[in-house]
């Protein structure tokens, strides 16, 4: 997704400006960074109508793209698009700005009219609880509504994710890197961390997690929260909302001494 499609739903104004605020630009820039997967949008709900800007932009992009081929004899980047694009927006007649904004007004009345009427789906979507049973030896879980961040992938950049959960398993058991696995609309998907984070019900980004027990010699990082009947040494039974805490160094003090 570039970054005219992620601007499209902000106001601009007269010159081309975007009204933006602060928190948003940073999820904008953070898009692609973010292991966790979106919910799925309710295709019956209203979209918004696109700002007049944007409509614009829409009609002139290829214009923009073959007159920047033309000049420089090379593609333009969308950089370069949208640079134009906003030196050509601050400029356009009043006529055709006018034009614009009409048929976002209209639009708008449209819009705000259907999301009145609007009602959300009650999510009655339940995880596929035959498809994991029996947790494996040396593992932990299932764990109900929890994802685990960190998604792995593979040598070529793709996600590590599986249709069954025993291939699943035997992936995640080869690689040390792996601390659990999340099972997502898409699939079990292996994933770095072992600390489980809590989902929404009905969200497909993480249905169950489970995680790997924590073996004799394995580091845990400070603040990680161990589930009730997780083993984190040979044995060793931690209990319910226990934390693992990283041991302090103690500070030596040495007694200075006058000469």
């Amino acid at each position: 997704m570039d970054i005219e499609e992620l601007l499209k739903d902000y106001d601009v104004d007269d010159i081309g400006r975007i009204s933006i605020s602060k928190k948003d630009l940073e999820k904008i820039m953070n898009k692609g960074k973010t292991t966790k997967q979106k919910p799925l949008r309710d295709p019956k709900k209203p979209k918004k109508p696109m700002n007049p800007y944007m409509r614009w932009l829409n009609d002139n992009r290829c214009k923009i793209k073959e007159d920047y081929q033309t000049q420089y004899g090379k593609p333009a980047k969308p950089k370069d698009v949208l640079s134009i694009a906003g030196d050509q927006w601050r400029n356009i007649s009043k006529e055709l700005h006018t034009k614009y904004q009409d048929i976002y007004n209209k639009e708008k009345e449209i819009y705000l009219d259907s999301i009145g009427k609007y009602t959300p789906p009650i999510s009655t979507f339940t995880p596929p609880t035959e498809t994991y049973k029996d947790t494996p030896p040396q593992w932990n879980g299932p764990h109900h509504w929890m994802f685990l961040s960190g998604s792995i992938k593979d040598e070529k950049g793709h996600l590590l994710k599986f249709e069954d959960f025993e291939e699943a398993i035997v992936a995640a058991n080869k690689l040390e890197e792996c601390g659990g696995i999340t099972l997502t609309s898409k699939g079990y998907s292996l994933r770095k961390n072992r600390k489980a984070k809590k989902n929404p019900e009905g969200s497909p980004s993480g249905m169950v997690s489970w995680t790997k027990c924590v073996a004799k010699g394995d580091v845990v990082a400070k603040g990680d929260v161990v589930a009730k009947g997780d083993v984190v040494a040979k044995g060793d039974v931690v209990a319910k909302g226990d934390v693992v805490a990283k041991k302090k160094k103690k500070k030596i003090f040495k007694q200075k001494t006058n000469t």
